[in-house]
């Protein structure tokens, strides 16, 4: 198991420092085959713990059915999650043009947040 290995240095202008920045968390091997985490994955799976105990609380707390309010987060991520790829893959379209089968990939990256929130908000809806 191995962390934070694909640093990359970043330097902002006025400030005598530099970062690393890392994009995989952590990678590992389960018998032959080798897997990564990366930090975006990371983020967005504690995002989405975060609006289910959120909502589980608002659901409570407004006495709502606890069961549509999980329909709405597991819709609204699956819509997030949707939303966020076609997003890129459409500011990106004269490589996915070319490159049709790495459209349904998001392993490989290439996820954007206001295409995230406009597929959460119209599943979710």
């Amino acid at each position: 198991m191995t962390f934070l290995t694909d640093g990359t240095a970043v330097k902002f202008t006025g400030i005598n420092h530099v970062f690393t920045v890392y994009s995989t968390f952590v990678e590992f091997n389960i018998g032959s085959s080798a897997f990564s985490i990366k930090f975006y994955g990371l983020i967005i799976a504690l995002g989405f713990l975060l609006a289910v105990l959120f909502g589980g609380r608002m659901a409570y707390k407004w006495k709502m059915d606890l069961n549509k309010m999980l329909d709405v987060l597991l819709y609204g991520t699956i819509g997030g999650i949707i939303g966020a790829r076609l997003y890129y893959v459409a500011f990106e379209w004269d490589y996915y043009s070319q490159h049709l089968s790495e459209i349904p990939k998001i392993w490989n990256g290439g996820l954007a947040i206001y295409g995230g929130l406009i597929g959460g908000i119209l599943a979710a809806a």
